[in-house]
């Protein structure tokens, strides 16, 4: 079994090799993960975005 350590160092090298990266945040967990992860790997290499839509209640976007 690959351990969380092992999987997290994994995803940083995977970071370090782009140029650069857009995140979709929805404010969960995940996004948030993936967009720390990128800010500290790429700095101001790293954009998180939130999309506001008819489809996302205006609560929600301001709650991410």
């Amino acid at each position: 079994m690959t351990s969380p350590a092992s999987k997290e160092a994994a995803l940083r090298a995977c970071v370090r090799s782009l140029r650069g990266v857009l995140v979709g945040f929805s404010g969960g967990v995940d996004s948030a993960l993936l967009a720390a992860v990128c800010a500290q790997e790429l700095g101001q290499s790293a954009l998180a975005v939130t999309g506001a839509s008819e489809a996302v209640p205006a609560e929600e976007v301001e709650a991410a």
